[in-house]
């Protein structure tokens, strides 16, 4: 494990997605329908890659799994708890954290049926972790809020803007 790493966390929604989010009103947004590809990288690389080592973004409900993240990261920093799960909504993966001092240790799992296996683990500060994650999930309700300002009043939008807005204070 390597020490005090840094940590990048990107999501981009498929045009495909957008075309429909742009057409729904706030009553017929089904937010577990909002897919995107996230692609992480720490220290410039991605534990994501294909057989041919090839970096790939992972395809995740992306606002279940920012929830879960801000979520997540709002007890760590608290000290409500000193370790969380947060699954990639969607897929096989989870990030699993736990408290090292001011630092959290950051793991990625595959999760099957039987097993669970590590992906890769490091170590880095909470507020770098905090910081990717509250700029992902801005950029995510960005993007959708520019596909349709008529969901700035859905529930679960604005739900994820202010938990990653006190997150990010």
């Amino acid at each position: 494990m390597s020490n005090r790493s840094r940590i990048e966390i990107r999501a981009e929604v498929p045009k495909d997605n957008l075309l429909e989010i742009s057409q729904a009103s706030v009553e017929s947004f089904v937010t577990d329908a909002v897919d995107a590809y996230v692609t992480i990288r720490i220290d410039g690389r991605s534990p994501f890659t294909s057989p041919q080592g090839v970096e790939r973004p992972v395809y995740v409900v992306v606002l279940e799994f920012l929830l879960d993240c801000v979520e997540a990261l709002t007890r760590l920093k608290a000290r409500e708890t000193r370790e969380e799960r947060v699954f990639l909504t969607g897929t096989l993966y989870a990030f699993h954290l736990s408290m090292s001092g001011t630092d959290v240790v950051f793991e990625i799992y595959e999760h099957d049926r039987r097993v669970s296996r590590p992906i890769t683990s490091t170590q880095l500060p909470l507020d770098g972790l905090v910081a990717e994650c509250c700029a992902a999930a801005k950029s995510i309700l960005e993007t959708i809020l520019e596909a349709n300002p008529r969901l700035k009043a859905h529930e679960t939008l604005v739900n994820i803007a202010k938990l990653a807005a006190a997150l990010g204070q």
